[in-house]
């Protein structure tokens, strides 16, 4: 089922998320006469989140700015609550000024949580624990080159922190810790030109441990290093040919030996699954494994599929099914599948490894995967997206039923996607926007308001009006390059 819309100007919509997404647009309405009464809507400033409620149940937030300037990530998401960690920039017209800088956490209805400014840092990574009532954020402070780094921590109390950090690396939150992680690079990064070496960072760099409350370094029971996942109540790593699993104070609690050199796990939000998927293919072609445990890093099974980097996995909340596809390494010379890369694929599997259902799409670029993975509770739903470096050629959003069939398709400009939990609720971020959106709703057409022009005044001239006001001349802006932080 495939919907696709047409928006009007974005001044004058419903602060469309992912207009793709939405019905087709209905008839507008006559403009009903200007009264003394009419309410003019104020331009909003750069950087700052419009909320828009939906119908049942719903919700739009966008960054108010234009696309050049502003940025939109969400690294985070609280599957347990709903929660969804949102990182917000906005740069003045010459890129020489920070704007707006900002983290927010919105819970499941649309509604901030907490908003904490971050002056003159670009967040760039962030995570949510698994409670959702704390945030790690890295940022870059603004005016330097990347070379510094620090680490936020925030939570529901209002009390934050600010650490230095390795601007390497990658930030991971527990329930009571902060992991700022170096996983490992899979081994296609090194296929680089043959008069190049391979660049492939050691797999087993030690993680760094911070307190949760406060921020300080904490020692665990036994170093950890390798790659990282969690759970609410496990942590696992992989590295050096090891899985072990560790628990909520990471402790030791079980191991078991892997036969990958480069190595990345996932965990069940429950930490009863565990998969552990192959990214040190001596060559750019054949099969890459998964091998599958239980929490106690006990073998239950293994699958595998045709894959030039490795093979990205995302398990169900209840450890029930895993969903997997090859994985995308736009960055990397190697980009697509083996065997002619004409076919994109995207299949189910159970906690043993047998196949559920799978799914196939002609590949249209070199660079076109499935991104974004996710499936809910005992696999009865799934969603993944498509995407390529083709700036032409829009994304694609998926929803898949229990068989693997296609309950909802649509085009539009994708950055994220994610199911909650039960797969009810679809979750979709594009430049400067995110949005909740109800499945059956999307399914039937009815998850957006028929467009009203209900505005009063002609806000678009209005706009247009300010616009000249800033800008007299009416030249096109400019961006010198020595202006742009580097």
């Amino acid at each position: 089922m495939t919907s696709r819309s047409r928006t009007r100007s974005a001044l004058l919509a419903l602060l469309v998320a992912f207009p793709a997404l939405a019905a087709p647009a209905a008839k507008p309405a006559a403009k009903p006469a200007a009264t003394p009464h009419a309410t003019k809507r104020v331009k909003p400033k750069p950087g700052t989140l419009a909320m828009k409620a939906l119908p049942v149940g719903g919700w739009l937030a966008q960054l108010a700015g234009s696309s050049e300037h502003v940025n939109l990530l969400v690294p985070g998401f609280a599957a347990a609550s709903g929660r969804a960690l949102l990182l917000t920039t906005a740069t003045s017209d010459d890129y020489a000024e920070l704007l707006a800088s900002n983290v927010t956490i919105l819970d499941a209805a649309g509604k901030t949580v907490r908003t904490e400014s971050l002056p003159a840092n670009r967040p760039y990574d962030g995570d949510l624990s698994p409670d959702g009532t704390f945030a790690a954020v890295l940022a870059h402070p603004f005016v330097t080159t990347g070379e510094q780094a620090f680490v936020f921590g925030m939570d529901d109390s209002g009390k934050k922190w600010r650490k230095p950090a390795d601007p390497e690396a990658r930030v991971l939150a527990g329930n009571t810790w902060v992991a700022l992680t170096r996983p490992p690079a899979p081994a296609a990064a090194g296929h680089g030109a043959e008069d190049e070496a391979p660049t492939v960072r050691p797999a087993a760099v030690a993680v760094v441990f911070l307190s949760r409350e406060g921020g300080a370094p904490m020692k665990p029971p036994q170093p950890i290093a390798g790659a990282l996942a969690r759970s609410a109540n496990a942590v696992v790593s992989v590295g050096d040919g090891k899985l072990v699993v560790h628990d909520a104070k990471l402790a030791k609690r079980a191991s078991a030996d892997v036969p990958f050199a480069v190595a990345y796990p996932t965990i069940a939000a429950n930490g009863s699954l565990i998969t552990v998927a192959d990214f040190a293919a001596d060559a750019p072609s054949g099969d890459s494994g998964v091998l599958l445990f239980d929490g106690a890093a006990k073998p239950l099974g293994k699958f595998s599929m045709k894959a030039a980097v490795g093979v990205t996995t995302a398990i169900a909340p209840d450890g029930a099914a895993v969903l997997a596809s090859p994985a995308w390494m736009p960055d990397s010379p190697v980009k697509s599948t083996p065997g002619g890369g004409d076919e994109l694929v995207l299949a189910l599997f159970d906690k043993t490894g047998k196949e559920r259902w799978r799914y196939q799409a002609k590949r249209n670029t070199p660079d076109e995967a499935f991104v974004g993975l996710s499936v809910g509770i005992g696999g009865a739903w799934a969603a993944a997206g498509i995407v390529s470096s083709d700036e032409e050629r829009p994304g694609k959003v998926f929803v898949f039923d229990s068989k693997g069939a296609v309950v909802y398709e649509a085009d539009g400009e994708l950055a994220g996607l994610w199911l909650d939990s039960t797969g009810q609720w679809l979750y979709t971020v594009e430049p400067g926007a995110v949005s909740r959106l109800k499945v059956s709703a999307l399914r039937a057409g009815t998850a957006f308001p028929e467009e009203e022009d209900v505005d009063g005044e002609d806000i678009e001239a209005e706009i247009e009006a300010e616009d000249a006001r800033e800008n007299p001349t009416g030249t096109p802006e400019s961006y010198p390059e020595d202006k742009a932080p580097k």
